[in-house]
């Protein structure tokens, strides 16, 4: 099954897998490539357009649970205009050929529980359950409800914003720019080795980088001194050595305790020559007691008065109680503030891991 944003993915899922029988009657997987696939991925990724589609098809049948690439978003976004437009050439029998006895009675039990909803918090009270199933059998609501967003849709204007302008129609509408790297033309993936275009993609794969480490390595021991946690300062010593090495001859300035305004923020990067990629990282161990006030006013003034674009909030965890204190500081800190959207709170575990032995 393929992951959707929907409690009814069993059953948009059960209905794609009943389009794909439908269209590969008639066509092969080649020509649906030929068809539907965007001329500069039909021409650049023939084989992995083609292989994408087959995923699509075989996802949808599955039992488990499968996530969709940038590419499978295009694709199924494609495919489902293609069968859009099947409701013209058919007709009448538009439903009866692309929707069985089976996905009829899943859609009614689905209306069902729309309905249910619907008058639970008062919403379109005058709609019946005819309403919501007609909604089933209209592709055109589809798009709504299988893609979380279609800035795929815009990937050439975002793109050229965010490498070419000043990056505010992508940093407005909240686009992800490194997720559909997959779905760039292949000069451009060149120039992006590591898939990611922006700073703050980069620095999340570090973030991820540590982590990993973290988890499968001695790698904490760095973090512990005759028994006693290391202090801040050597938390921030220890990360720029491990910054520098990660960003070696990738044009990134790295900066420790530079001032901005009247405070000093712990790490500072940006890409050379490019100034308006910037992103800041401020790490403070859990059992401080300027956990809160670091994030909530410290790491906000930063941003607000720096023009940084991202930052990234580390908690440093070294024992149980300090992890669960942390996730319960994630789960509270949770801000649809405009500053606050622009914040990554992400844990360090240095937990010092036991032997397999003991």
């Amino acid at each position: 099954m393929i992951s959707y944003n929907t409690q009814h993915y069993r059953l948009y899922n059960k209905i794609i897998a009943k389009f794909f029988d439908i269209e590969l009657d008639d066509i092969s997987y080649d020509d649906l490539v030929d068809e539907i696939a965007p001329k500069y991925l039909r021409r650049e990724q023939f084989q992995n357009c083609k292989t994408s589609l087959i995923e699509l098809h075989e996802w949808s049948k599955d039992s488990f649970i499968h996530e969709m690439s940038s590419l499978h978003e295009v694709l199924l976004y494609c495919f489902l205009k293609r069968v859009e437009s099947k409701r013209v050439q058919y007709k009448e029998d538009y439903e009866l050929i692309y929707f069985t006895n089976e996905i009829r009675e899943m859609i009614r039990q689905s209306s069902e529980i729309d309905l249910r909803e619907a008058k639970l918090f008062d919403i379109e009270e005058s709609f019946t359950i005819d309403d919501f199933e007609e909604l089933y059998y209209d592709v055109r609501y589809y798009y709504d409800e299988l893609f979380e967003d279609t800035d795929f849709l815009s990937i050439d204007i975002f793109y050229n914003d965010e490498i070419y302008s000043d990056g505010k129609i992508v940093e407005r509408l909240g686009a992800s720019v490194d997720f559909y790297w997959d779905i760039l033309p292949m000069d451009i993936r060149r120039l992006f080795p590591s898939k990611s275009i922006t700073l703050t993609g980069e620095v999340s794969k570090f973030i991820e980088y540590v982590q990993n480490k973290l988890s499968k390595s001695d790698l904490a021991e760095l973090f512990w001194e005759a028994g006693s946690s290391v202090t801040e300062d050597r938390i921030q010593l220890i990360l720029m050595h491990l910054l520098d090495s990660y960003f070696l001859n990738m044009n990134v300035y790295i900066g420790r305790e530079a001032r901005l305004g009247k405070n000093k923020i712990d790490i500072l990067l940006f890409r050379d020559g490019n100034e308006g990629d910037k992103v800041l990282i401020e790490i403070k161990k859990a059992s401080s007691k300027y956990l809160v006030k670091g994030y909530e006013k410290q790491l906000l003034n930063y941003i607000e008065t720096s023009g940084y674009k991202n930052a990234f909030y580390v908690i440093a965890c070294f024992t149980d109680k300090e992890i669960k204190l942390a996730e319960s500081f994630i789960s509270t800190h949770v801000y649809t503030n405009q500053y606050y959207l622009y914040i990554n709170i992400v844990i360090f575990d240095f937990r010092i891991k036991k032997p397999a032995s003991r």
